[in-house]
């Protein structure tokens, strides 16, 4: 099985003319354990974390981001949320401050990955995802035709990105409360999660690929 969705995913990322620009999307390969073949302790492994910038840096690490899949048994995970790497800055003054308080001085090379994942460019509408957990294709459209009820007029689900399981509906922000409640109403089916700034699947490939 191969999911690759470098060319789906390459039309959502937006760039500023401006090379300084302050946006980049965080881009990582992790090892989880759940996957078939994969033994770590715990549930996830980061091997490594790319900082795209332009569409140019992008397309350049395509091959070496499928290698390294391969190489460690692991997924590309790609936030479509674009992050700021001056709030990131100015926010990892306080974040050491705990790690001194804590005596995790160790940890500090997780500290970039962990304010790259929170803080966002501003000036850009975020994206949600909600995910959905199965192959079934009566469950996506339910899902899709839900979420289009719920979003402001004029708004739709921008695309549906396959993950190994399921999909990854990506949305503009809606009415969550209203989602959730029109959900239980019209369907026996667990409501699906619906997340704010998580990452989606870019790449995954298992052993059986041929």
């Amino acid at each position: 099985m191969i999911v690759d969705n470098f060319d789906r995913i390459r039309k959502h990322l937006r760039f500023d003319a401006d090379n300084d620009s302050d946006w980049f999307y965080h881009l990582q390969i992790i090892i989880r354990r759940k996957d078939d073949g994969v033994t770590i302790k715990k549930n996830c492994k980061t091997v490594r974390s790319y900082y795209i910038r332009s569409i140019q840096y992008y397309d350049d690490h395509i091959e070496q981001i499928k290698d390294m899949c391969r190489m460690f048994h692991a997924r590309a995970y790609i936030r479509l949320n674009p992050s700021s790497w001056k709030k990131c800055v100015l926010m990892a003054f306080g974040e050491l401050a705990t790690y001194l308080r804590s005596n995790q001085c160790s940890s500090l090379r997780k500290l970039t990955d962990e304010l790259a994942g929170k803080y966002n460019a501003d000036g850009i509408e975020k994206t949600w995802i909600i995910d959905i957990d199965t192959k079934d294709k009566g469950v996506l459209l339910d899902a899709v035709n839900l979420a289009d009820r719920c979003l402001p007029v004029g708004h739709k689900i921008i695309d549906c990105i396959p993950t190994k399981n399921g999909y990854h509906l990506i949305s503009k922000p809606f009415n969550l409360k209203q989602f959730k409640e029109t959900w239980e109403e019209e369907s026996v089916e667990v409501v699906p999660d619906v997340h704010k700034n998580n990452p989606t699947l870019l790449y995954y490939e298992d052993d059986d690929a041929q």
